[in-house]
């Protein structure tokens, strides 16, 4: 019982950084590895480390009291393992409701794509959504928006399928971004619902967030909410300015006014 009572403080105590440092060949808690295996990052308690020249590592012989525990260690000539700085970390996008840029430029996403297919097998005629701040209530929006919303080019037309942005974000493929660079997107799990996808980009949508909208007069919000309409018209619907046009008869004059 006494011996098994000083391993346990003993590991209590390498546990907590007392024992041994993070360049010791005999590192607390490190698994048997050999050359053919590469340790994560789990194996070193935290330490966002990577280990190379990998061999056998025996079990951690540690003094505790003047006593070795585990048999009196014979250390090697040599250091058996070399640490050196983790890979470099992913890109992160935060503080973006925009899914486009989530999925382009960031190296991390959690997939809920699903949500769309339980979206749109709903029966609701109004779906109110309620969640805490940075929720990801207007990402899902977004994300929304994106799979539905008919996709054109200046001229109004719509675009073929094969040239898509938002049909790539779901489906995957390579995209452009910015200074010339690519970057190859993975299909997310709608991509697998049939039934789901034939309705991808065949919707007029407008999205408006009064996510930016603030002020302390009814006045001040109302000139942001015009703002918001502004911007919305001239990033996605300013092909929709020839039918406001004298020759269009698609429109009444009063709405054409409007």
């Amino acid at each position: 019982m006494y011996t098994y009572t000083k391993r346990f403080i003993a590991q209590v105590l390498l546990c907590s950084g007392f024992l041994q440092s993070c360049h010791s060949p005999y590192m607390g808690g490190m698994a048997q590895e050999t050359a053919s295996s590469r340790p994560t990052a789990a194996n070193y308690k935290g330490r966002t480390r990577a280990c190379i020249n990998y061999v056998r590592v025996p079990r951690p012989a540690l003094r505790l009291d003047r006593q070795w525990i585990g048999g009196r260690p014979s250390f090697p000539s040599t250091l058996l393992c070399r640490c050196e700085p983790s890979r470099e970390r992913p890109r992160i996008c935060t503080g973006t409701s925009s899914f486009a840029k989530l999925l382009s430029e960031g190296d991390v996403f959690v997939d809920k794509s699903l949500f769309i297919k339980e979206f749109l097998e709903s029966a609701d005629e109004v779906s109110l959504i309620t969640r805490p701040r940075r929720w990801g209530k207007s990402l899902n929006m977004d994300m929304l928006k994106c799979f539905l919303s008919i996709e054109v080019d200046d001229q109004g037309k719509p675009l073929p399928e094969t040239q898509s942005f938002n049909r790539r974000l779901f489906v995957g493929g390579e995209v452009e971004l910015d200074w010339g660079e690519a970057k190859l997107l993975k299909p997310l799990t709608i991509s697998d619902y049939p039934s789901v996808m034939k309705r991808q980009g065949q919707y007029p949508v407008i999205s408006l967030s009064f996510q930016d909208v603030d002020g302390s007069s009814y006045r001040v919000i109302e000139e942001g909410i015009k703002d918001q309409i502004v911007d919305l018209y001239t990033e996605n619907y300013r092909y929709l300015k020839q039918y406001s046009q004298a020759k269009e008869t698609l429109l009444e004059d009063v709405e054409k006014e409007q």
